[in-house]
C-alpha cells in the first residue's frame, strides 16, 4: 500500500505526540515561505558569483535548497492537478521560455566572437538543447558562450527531475526514509567511484554539475521536498531534526578531510566533496523546513512579501543572466568605475552585479509573465490572465 500523503494544514487543537505546532506547518495553498527561501538561494548564487567567497557555499548551500524546494512544489502539483502530461507540460512551459530568450542572445553572439577564433561557429545537433536542455549545450572557444552555459546545467538537472517526479514519487511514497537512504547511498558510493578519472562517462560524472552526478548528488534533496510535502517533516521532533542535522553535517565534514587530507578549513567549499554537498544541503534543508525560521515575518512585513512575491516571477531571469553579466560588471570594474566609491571593491561589485541583474529582469522578465500567463510587466507584478496549469 503506498504512503498516504498527511495533511499540511495547521492544526487547530492537540500539538500532538511529536510537539510540532502550527507555527511549523506550512500554510494551505501557496507556500510564501518556500517562495521566501528561493529568493535567499537565488541572492547567494548572484553573490557567491560575483564575490567568489567559498565558505558562502557552507553558509548556504543555495543548490541543495532549491533542489529541495522543487521536490515539494513538483509533489504538490501532481497531487493537486489531474493528469501526470499537464503538470510536466506547465514546469516545461514555465523553465523553456526564458532559456529560449538567452539562446537568442547568446547564439548570435557566439557566432560574432567565433569570427575570431580558429574555429568557427558551426551549428551541431547539440545546440538543440538549447530548446530543450536534457544535455548541456556547447560552448566550444567562446568565451562569451562559457558564460551563457555555466550555469544551465541547473536547468537540466531540474528538467530531469521533473520528468522522472511520478515515477520519483511512487517510488518515495512505498518507503520514504528507505528510499532516501538509498538516495544518500549513492552519492557515497559516487564519489567513493574515483568518477574523476579518464573514460568515456567522465564529462557526465565530473563533479556536482556533470549530467549524471547532478542527478545523483541532489536526488536526496529532491526528495527530501517530497517528505516535506508529505508532512513527514512536521512529525519529527525538534531535537530529533537538529541532532539529525548536526550528524549530517559532521559526517559531511569528516568525509571531506578524510579524502582531502591538505584542504584548509578557510578554503573549504561545500563543492570540495559530492557526500559534503549532499549532507550539508540535506541538514540545512530540515531545519530550515521543519522549524521555518521567519516565516511569520513574510506575512507582517509588506516590503519582504513583495520583494519575495518579485523575485520569484524573476526567478528563472535572474539565474540565467547573472553569470552572463559577470564580465560586464568585472570590465566595469577594471575601467575604474569604482575610484573613489566609499566601499571596498568587492562590495560595489556586487552592487553592480545587481543592478545589471536588475535591468535585465526588467528587459527579459516579460518572457517569464506570458509563460507564467500572467499579464506582462516591468518587475513581474501581473496578474494571471487565466488558472495556470501546473
Amino acid at each position: 500500500m503506498l504512503y498516504t500523503r498527511r495533511s499540511t494544514a495547521p492544526s487547530t487543537g492537540d500539538e500532538g505526540a511529536n510537539g510540532a505546532t502550527s507555527s511549523t506547518l506550512p500554510a494551505v495553498g501557496r507556500d510564501r515561505y518556500l517562495d521566501f527561501l528561493r529568493s535567499v538561494a537565488i541572492v547567494r548564487v548572484v553573490v557567491l558569483h560575483t564575490a567568489g567567497a567559498p565558505w558562502m557555499t557552507l553558509a548556504f548551500p543555495s543548490m541543495g535548497i532549491m533542489f529541495t524546494l522543487g521536490g515539494a512544489m513538483m509533489a504538490a502539483s501532481l497531487d493537486r492537478r489531474k493528469g501526470i502530461t499537464t503538470v510536466i507540460r506547465g514546469r516545461m512551459r514555465r523553465l523553456l521560455p526564458p532559456l529560449w530568450m538567452v539562446a537568442a542572445v547568446a547564439l548570435p553572439l557566439m557566432w560574432w566572437e567565433a569570427h575570431g577564433l580558429e574555429e568557427p561557429f558551426r551549428p551541431t545537433w547539440q545546440h538543440l538543447f538549447w530548446l530543450l536542455p536534457v544535455g548541456d549545450p556547447p560552448a566550444g572557444e567562446s568565451e562569451l558562450g562559457g558564460s551563457f552555459t555555466g550555469v544551465l546545467w541547473y536547468l537540466r538537472a531540474y528538467l530531469w527531475f521533473v520528468l522522472l517526479s511520478p515515477l520519483l514519487l511512487r517510488i518515495f511514497r512505498l518507503s520514504p526514509w528507505a528510499v532516501l537512504a538509498v538516495a544518500v547511498c549513492g552519492v557515497v558510493a559516487l564519489d567513493l567511484s574515483a568518477v574523476g578519472g579518464e573514460g568515456v562517462l567522465s564529462p557526465m560524472l565530473t563533479g556536482s554539475e556533470g549530467l549524471l552526478s547532478s542527478f545523483v548528488v541532489y536526488l536526496a534533496c529532491w526528495l527530501l521536498g517530497f517528505a516535506y510535502h508529505d508532512g513527514l517533516l512536521s512529525r519529527m521532533r525538534g531535537w530529533a531534526t537538529m541532532l539529525l542535522a548536526a550528524g549530517l553535517t559532521a559526517v559531511g565534514l569528516w568525509w571531506t578531510y578524510r579524502a582531502e587530507q591538505e584542504i584548509e578549513f578557510g578554503s573549504l567549499s561545500l563543492y570540495d566533496s559530492l557526500v559534503l554537498n549532499t549532507l550539508l544541503s540535506l541538514a540545512f534543508a530540515l531545519v530550515l523546513l521543519r522549524f521555518r525560521p521567519g516565516a511569520g515575518l513574510i506575512d507582517r512585513v509588506a516590503p519582504l512579501r513583495v520583494l519575495t512575491e518579485r523575485m520569484n516571477a524573476r526567478a528563472v531571469t535572474i539565474y540565467l543572466w547573472h553569470y552572463p553579466l559577470l564580465p560586464l560588471a568585472l570590465w566595469l570594474s577594471e575601467d575604474g568605475v569604482f575610484a573613489g566609491w566609499p566601499m571596498p571593491e568587492v562590495v560595489a561589485l556586487v552592487c553592480v552585479e545587481f543592478s545589471l541583474v536588475l535591468v535585465a529582469a526588467c528587459v527579459f522578465g516579460w518572457v517569464e509573465d506570458l509563460a507564467a500567463r500572467r499579464r506582462p510587466s516591468l518587475l513581474g507584478g501581473g496578474r494571471k490572465r487565466s488558472p495556470a496549469h501546473g
